[in-house]
């Protein structure tokens, strides 16, 4: 169901890490535009604990007196397959990590999760749970995102207990047909992709939830309104559902960034016309 499977065989926007200069230079654009920050969330297309700066990222971000909001939220979207600094992350002011998780064992887990390793996550989270217990960070939560696919429920019973034994929020994750490209190819494509969709979920639920857009209310939308969503690199993506290089918009150091939201561009358009169930 992510983008980076395959599925839609999308376009991404390559690889490579952001470097602190320039998430510092990010931030400090954010303040000199005159915008506080209400939440970051870091994870997209690709796993953002291969990034070793994320730590020092999220401390610089949060101890900047001008750049984010009182009550503010960073969360950190992960496989947890990779866990290099586990001290310095959960102490690093973040306020929750969501770990993606589909099987606890490892041929259920690896259908969807390809190249992963379930053993190595459950380890890793155990070790941030121990970690948050020892050092008293119980503000920083721990959150178990399972995907409800078709074939992996009793492996979701299983991912309960184990949440319950290490004091771990568990929350099932309904998949959808992700993305507007996604969604866009699904609408023209329906019969083919859905075959492959139907392997993984309940079709017939998600084409109930199918619905378009109002016409004339893309200006409404509440992920161009609310999110800024930058690339490794700084290039701007239109929204957070948007993921394919071709979309982005140019160097966040183009706008400034309360105009952002109000940049018109065609994959809205598309995004409108287009039957999508997270609407």
């Amino acid at each position: 169901m992510c983008p980076q499977g395959g599925i839609g065989r999308l376009e991404g926007p390559g690889e490579g890490l952001m470097g602190f200069a320039l998430f510092q230079a990010i931030v400090e654009k954010f303040v000199k535009d005159g915008v506080r920050i209400d939440g970051m969330s870091a994870g997209h297309w690709g796993e953002p604990l291969l990034n070793g700066d994320l730590p020092r990222m999220i401390r610089y971000v949060r101890s900047h007196p001008a750049a984010m909001k009182r009550g503010s939220h960073v969360r950190v979207n992960t496989t947890l397959n990779a866990l290099p600094h586990p001290e310095e992350l959960m102490q690093s002011g973040v306020d929750s990590v969501v770990v993606s998780m589909s099987g606890m064992r490892q041929d259920v887990y690896s259908r969807n999760h390809r190249g992963g390793n379930a053993g190595r996550v459950l380890e890793h989270i155990g070790k941030l749970a121990e970690i948050r217990k020892r050092e008293k960070l119980a503000d920083v939560q721990l959150r178990m995102a399972f995907h409800d696919y078709v074939y992996n429920r009793e492996d979701a019973d299983a991912a309960r207990a184990f949440c319950e034994k290490h004091g771990v929020r568990f929350t099932l994750i309904r998949p959808m047909v992700i993305g507007v490209e996604g969604a866009a190819a699904f609408a023209k494509e329906n019969e083919r992709l859905g075959q492959r969709y139907r392997a993984f979920m309940d079709l017939d639920r998600e084409l109930a939830g199918m619905r378009t857009f109002d016409n004339g209310r893309i200006k409404d939308c509440r992920l161009r309104k609310k999110r800024v969503t930058v690339n490794f690199d700084g290039q701007v993506m239109r929204c957070v559902n948007v993921f394919e290089r071709k979309h982005f918009m140019g160097s966040v150091f183009d706008f400034d960034i309360k105009e952002i939201p109000h940049v018109d561009s065609a994959i809205c358009r598309t995004c409108a016309d287009t039957p999508i169930s997270w609407r």
